[in-house]
């Protein structure tokens, strides 16, 4: 976001539940609002909705999910298809004298001319206009993958005995490839990479198949690889049991990032509109990599279940995620929420201040603290806290030190002086709070501090450091200024 964009935003600031939360309202850019989830946030810190199967919500696992451009989701489950209005789920039903080649629905592919491609324990079949097509290239294939890719063609690929299938689909003709033994069982997982590479995973390996002849690359002996995905290099990355690993130049190497080891059973990964990469896993839940850190999702937050078996960017930029027990979705909020999780020392916030450089500082029971770049850090407070007019404060900033110290004016501070408000020691009584507070009115900077027990500050009736306000609670308390 430009510098115009962020000087239209306009900071609110509460105390919600014990934590902080910043309100961002943002001016109407150009051409519409990019819909898609906000990268610098936790996974924590988006708004998530649950559907649970033992509420009722759909009557076995969920295994993909896709959206039509009438916005229905459709869910692929073990008990059939099912579409979603986003309250309630319905069986599709199928028309009159048309059935799918299984109720066992294991894959599904939204193309970009509204055709719903459905992958079956038992083979393709397409739905478009009402109409469905099967695809008796594919008969008796357990369809693990689909993708549409940039030039429009749809492949298929999955497992069979004795041997597997993977088949480019062509206005409605579809050629295929396996049956003379080269893809063995068949093939896993389908990915086109940001180059136009169109990868196969498979039992063992990861197959290269277009451009150029098709080449295998037996890179995981006896592991079956799903999860094909990208890293922000433009690396290829590849899941499976014993941990991701990024692919390059033929080899294969682990995938070093905090949080992700060799548990992690990757079985999609999801590089989402603004750069965010989700990580589905058996047993791990939901795996955010953002701003050179990782975070998790699972059950113990509220997760459907910790065995993430398919993602899905809406049109919209929420994210969904289907596991084993369940559909979830997370959306940006309008408030972001932020927590200890996110870096706070102690849950809550006194006050706010929005500065200058994008950061934002925070003051509440712990200290003083400051947000910047996606981290929270605290400040190493020397010779004093800036807190004249040059500043530009938005509403106050209460700066908490120790409970035995504050910050106040020194006495040679008049209304023109340009010197930051310096710490200077007081002793406070037992039990209470001790803080700073540093305002801009009328262009004039104040510093004060209270030794009063949780009560608010009256505005000062003289600028001249030393004079004496009062707090709604009638109690007095000393007020300087600095410019």
């Amino acid at each position: 976001m430009g510098a115009a964009d962020a000087r239209s935003r306009e900071l609110r600031c509460g105390v919600l539940g014990g934590a902080f939360a910043l309100f961002v309202l943002l001016g109407v850019l150009v051409g519409g609002p990019a819909f898609a989830l906000d990268p610098g946030l936790d996974v924590d810190q988006y708004v998530h909705t649950s559907w649970k199967i033992r509420e009722g919500f759909a009557k076995s696992t969920i295994h993909a999910i896709a959206q039509t451009p009438d916005g229905y989701l459709w869910l692929a489950t073990d008990s059939g298809l099912l579409r979603f209005d986003g309250v309630r789920t319905a069986p599709w039903p199928a028309p009159l004298g048309q059935d799918l080649p299984s109720r066992q629905v294991l894959r599904l592919l939204a193309a970009r001319d509204g055709t719903l491609w459905i992958g079956t324990s038992n083979g393709l079949a397409s739905l478009k206009d009402g109409r469905l097509t099967p695809y008796p290239e594919l008969a008796g294939v357990y369809i693990f993958a689909l993708l549409e890719d940039r030039e429009g063609v749809v492949w298929a690929g999955g497992f069979a005995v004795p041997t597997g299938r993977l088949c480019a689909i062509r206005k409605g003709s579809a050629e295929c490839h396996g049956k003379d033994g080269l893809l063995a069982r068949g093939v896993t997982d389908l990915y086109e990479d940001s180059h136009g590479n169109l990868w196969a995973g498979a039992h063992g390996g990861l197959w290269r198949w277009k451009p150029g002849p098709p080449k295998f690359y037996g890179i995981a002996a006896k592991t079956t690889l799903v999860g094909l995905g990208e890293d922000d290099d433009g690396v290829l990355l590849v899941g499976g049991a014993g941990g991701i690993r990024r692919f390059i130049d033929g080899t294969a190497e682990p995938y070093s990032r905090q949080g992700i080891g060799s548990d992690v059973n990757a079985r999609q990964i999801l590089r989402d509109r603004r750069g965010g990469l989700w990580i589905g896993a058996l047993g791990r839940g939901l795996l955010h990599v953002h701003d050179g850190r990782t975070d998790a999702f699972t059950h113990l937050e509220g997760l459907s279940g910790d065995n993430a078996e398919a993602l899905l960017e809406d049109r919209e930029g929420n994210l969904w995620v289907a596991t084993s027990d369940g559909l979830d979705r997370f959306r940006d909020p309008v408030a972001a929420t932020f927590s200890t999780r996110q870096g706070l020392p102690s849950p809550g916030a006194w006050a706010v201040l929005a500065a200058k450089d994008g950061s934002v500082w925070l003051a509440g029971p712990s200290g003083l603290n400051r947000w910047t770049d996606g981290r929270m850090t605290i400040p190493t407070i020397g010779s004093g806290i800036p807190c004249g007019s040059r500043t530009r404060l938005m509403g106050s900033l209460a700066c908490p030190t120790a409970r035995s110290s504050g910050f106040r004016c020194p006495r040679s501070a008049t209304t023109t002086s340009r010197r930051p408000c310096s710490p200077i020691p007081f002793r406070a009584a037992s039990g209470l709070d001790s803080s700073a507070l540093a305002s801009s009115i009328s262009g004039t900077a104040r510093c004060a501090h209270r030794t009063e027990p949780r009560t608010g500050w009256a505005r000062a009736t003289s600028p001249a450091c030393g004079s004496i306000a009062t707090t709604r609670s009638g109690r007095p308390r000393s007020m300087g200024s600095a410019g």
